[in-house]
């Protein structure tokens, strides 16, 4: 059995001011020089807004919404941490609906792949340092 890159307790809120700005900002080196806003709306629950700016090789993920986004993400919390937690294939959830897509679609591809690129190292900690429990310093 693979290990689960997140915990299964993950709520969107953790995610998304956790693990998100942590996954993304590991692999800076290849945000080059991305400078973008991100809106990231979650329904339901435990849903929300979330703002994600990406400049100087950093992100920062806050709650609320971005004035001019030039990418925004829509779908359910439930669907969200699936497609994050690589459970559900982004393709398809976006060719059923489940998650929808506004704006530019090379950045919704491009921080797809460091967000993936996040994910599979946090599944490698994850491993290294046993069931449950995060990184050294990230507690």
């Amino acid at each position: 059995m693979s290990p689960r890159p997140l915990p299964d307790d993950t709520t969107v809120e953790r995610y998304m001011e956790h693990y998100l700005p942590r996954a993304i900002n590991k692999r800076a080196d290849l945000l080059g020089d991305l400078h973008v806003v991100v809106q990231l709306s979650i329904a339901g629950p435990e849903g929300g807004e979330w703002t994600l700016a990406a400049r100087e090789r950093r992100v920062l993920v806050e709650r609320g919404r971005a004035d001019r986004p030039g990418l925004t993400l829509a779908c359910t919390g439930a669907d969200w941490l699936a497609l994050v937690g690589g459970k559900l294939n982004p393709v398809f959830a976006f060719a059923t609906g489940r998650i929808r897509i506004t704006g530019d679609w090379s950045l919704a591809y491009r921080l797809g792949s460091l967000i993936q690129k996040g994910i599979e190292e946090a599944a490698r900690e994850r491993r290294e340092n046993g069931p449950g429990e995060e990184p050294p310093g990230e507690r």
